[in-house]
């Protein structure tokens, strides 16, 4: 049986669901978050080999982003400066929105899924991760699980 350190009322509240059962439901949580990502990005899923999420110059700014930083750690260049901007001189990215987690997916999966699907897989799993952390969150809140 699963012990809580939740207090309530000045009394220690002991939770007697299984872990088990408590294991299963936040698998099927975490699955269900995974198909609301799916539906809410249709038909991303199905395209997700061949075109980018959403159709702003925000989606093509973070693919750049990795790939940029894929085309310097080849190169042994630095990912914070480039020359392909403000060409000769180029320019710093220091300030630049490097979003870290993705690009570090999107590093480790496009060998294997090619480079659009790698981009717009870690978006998918984000947006079930943080459907599932609200879950989470709204057990302890509640005192729930």
């Amino acid at each position: 049986m699963a012990r809580s350190h939740l207090k309530g009322c000045g009394q220690e509240v002991v939770n007697t669901r299984p872990v088990i059962r408590t294991i299963a439901i936040d698998i099927l949580f975490l699955v269900a978050y995974g198909v609301v990502a799916v539906v809410m990005t249709w038909p991303l899923a199905a395209r997700s080999g061949t075109h980018l999420h959403a159709g702003s110059a925000d989606s093509l700014f973070h693919y750049w982003n990795g790939w940029w930083v894929r085309q310097a750690l080849r190169l042994g260049e630095s990912p914070f400066y480039t020359r392909h901007f403000f060409y000769p001189t180029g320019t710093s990215l220091v300030s630049n929105n490097f979003a870290w987690l993705n690009i570090a997916a999107w590093l480790v999966l496009s060998p294997v899924v090619g480079d659009v699907a790698a981009y717009n897989i870690p978006i998918l799993i984000n947006l079930a991760l943080c459907g599932y952390a609200m879950f989470l969150l709204a057990r302890e809140v509640t005192g729930d699980g």
